[in-house]
């Protein structure tokens, strides 16, 4: 699978300076990877393959839902993120009937918590001056 890390850096020309670059926070991670999904189980696979027609549909749900996924890949790469599906491709090849082979883009998620700020009002107090008649004796 592939990875991509990138930011939202923007560049401006400024006139004989010439281009800048004014640095932003990161955007969020992206993850690519192809496979398939085998409709008769082979040497190399140690569990019973998912039926791929009920794969493609779930995985199609999930993107459907609105709703992240939870994508970890053990080993080198170490991933362990919640993700939302921005593209689900698949096909079926003529040579394999029944094996599904599909791509997968997923795009990291990353929650926000919007906190409500309460301000409380400055108290104002007026000043009241009395004036002392003088009476004149």
């Amino acid at each position: 699978f592939s990875v991509t890390q990138g930011n939202r850096n923007e560049s401006l020309d400024i006139g004989t300076l010439g281009e800048i670059t004014i640095m932003q926070s990161r955007a969020a991670v992206q993850l690519s990877f192809s496979s398939f999904f085998p409709k008769k189980r082979f040497p190399g696979v140690k569990a019973s393959p998912p039926n791929p027609t009920t794969a493609v549909k779930a995985i199609t749900k999930w993107k459907n839902s609105k709703s992240t996924v939870h994508f970890i890949v053990t080993g080198g790469q170490g991933v362990n993120m919640y993700c939302t599906i921005e593209a689900f491709d698949y096909y079926e090849d003529g040579g394999d009937p029944g094996t599904i082979q599909y791509s997968m883009t997923l795009k990291e998620y990353r929650s926000v918590t919007i906190k409500k700020l309460t301000t409380k009002k400055k108290k104002t107090t007026k000043k009241t001056t009395t004036k002392k008649s003088s009476s004149k004796k």
